[in-house]
């Protein structure tokens, strides 16, 4: 919150009022201004864990599956989260990642889950697990997504809902003895988003991820 507080500060300096620090949403989303919350920045690995988990589960689709189609949805996935990342934890770029991970884990139940369990499609062992632990995945996705809209909300001023399932988890460090995780997932992130590295995605920023301090363009 510390790093939200000075940006207040510094915009409220510049003739800005302290109220429309909370104007900025589109419909449920929040249009972030200013850098992401301390707290935000502290369940980071949780984060990072779960893009890891999607991105195996892009890998097993095809190795396991052969399954083209749900594995360029899993990736499209990932992609969505790696940017959030590499916004240092934008909470625009978060909640769209998390609802693209609702949508995509209710299509998965759809059209996989219930006609395995049913027995109109048939698999073996390593198939139907894959088949369960992909909602699972995208639901988690959307659950620490939602624990952190909730953060930002009431950073913010806003009314954080009770219902928060993630909430009790959260203390858990998924990569404490991974110390190279954010390494890992910051090169990945600025290897693909920063208009400064050759083949990268271009989105016409010329700042890059770290000049820009998680600010939303």
């Amino acid at each position: 919150m510390t790093d939200a507080v000075e940006w207040a500060t510094m915009k409220a300096s510049e003739g800005v009022m302290s109220g429309q620090i909370n104007e900025h949403w589109l419909f449920c989303i929040p249009v972030q201004v200013g850098p992401a919350t301390e707290y935000a920045r502290s369940v980071r690995h949780w984060y990072a864990f779960i893009i890891l988990l999607q991105a195996a589960q892009v890998v097993a689709q095809l190795i396991i599956k052969t399954d083209l189609l749900q594995s360029v949805l899993m990736a499209v996935s990932v992609l969505l989260g790696l940017y959030g990342w590499y916004q240092d934890l934008n909470i625009t770029w978060v909640c769209l990642w998390g609802l693209i991970s609702v949508v995509l884990g209710v299509m998965a139940i759809i059209s996989e889950l219930i006609p395995a369990i049913t027995g109109v499609l048939s698999f073996d062992i390593f198939g139907l697990l894959l088949i369960i632990s992909v909602p699972l995945v995208y639901f988690l996705a959307a659950a620490f997504s939602w624990h952190l809209y909730n953060d930002y909300a009431a950073d913010h001023g806003r009314a954080a809902s009770s219902f928060d399932p993630f909430a009790k988890y959260s203390k858990y460090d998924p990569l404490a003895k991974v110390p190279m995780s954010d390494s890992i997932m910051d090169q990945t992130a600025d290897r693909l988003f920063d208009s400064h590295t050759p083949g990268a995605f271009s989105y016409g920023a010329a700042e890059t991820r770290r000049e820009r301090g998680g600010i939303c363009c």
